[in-house]
């Protein structure tokens, strides 16, 4: 049945089709990765407070390298490098870039495919229509419903097949930059923290 439809849709199901593979293999992908970035941030930073508070940065940084996920990473590279708190804060805010760069990968691809598969539907459409005509303007102007099938077919499964992909792809698209969003505030906000509670005479100094 799906074959038949494809089939009946013309050209443009075909990568119709392929963007609706993409914003799969996307989303999972991205899931994935995102979830296996995610740090118990809260049992993390209990742990840290005391630590900091001593200006026991190895120590620390000990503790962030035994966690896993972007947050404990970023905070590992912080507090394993710099001598002030001011350095401590660049260090983290460039690994923080680079680890949202990272994933953040492909993002993007979600919403160009809902925009895409979107057109590409409207191309359909148009083509179908065209078709129709075509037949129309054979038949000497006597309208065949049998022979215009066809483009009609066209016409419709193209723009439902487009919608069918675009609309999916772009709630994947804001479930995971929904996603991300959340691992940016939880990493500002660790980072925050972590150099809040450096000692004072540190920052004076810095």
């Amino acid at each position: 049945m799906l074959i038949d439809l494809i089939q009946r849709g013309g050209l443009l199901m075909y990568p119709i089709v392929i963007c609706s593979a993409l914003t799969v293999a996307i989303t999972i992908e991205r899931y994935i990765r995102l979830a296996k970035a995610s740090t118990p941030v809260d049992s993390l930073l209990e742990r840290l407070k005391p630590l900091i508070k001593s200006g026991k940065y190895a120590e620390s940084a000990k503790e962030c390298k035994a966690e896993r996920g972007v947050v404990a990473r970023i905070l590992a590279a912080g507090l394993s490098k710099g001598d002030s708190p001011r350095e401590r804060e660049k260090t983290m805010a460039a690994r923080a870039a680079a680890e949202m760069h990272h994933l953040g990968a492909f993002v993007e691809g979600l919403s160009t495919i809902a925009t895409v598969s979107t057109m590409l539907g409207l191309l359909g459409t148009v083509t179908g229509m065209i078709r129709a005509f075509m037949q129309i303007e054979k038949l000497g102007g006597q309208v065949n419903a049998g022979v215009l099938a066809g483009g009609i077919w066209e016409a419709l499964l193209t723009t439902a097949a487009g919608l069918s992909v675009a609309i999916p792809a772009f709630l994947c698209y804001r479930w995971i930059s929904g996603m991300l969003d959340r691992t940016a505030e939880q990493i500002n906000i660790s980072a925050a923290r972590v150099i809040d509670w450096m000692p004072d005479e540190e920052k004076a100094g810095a």
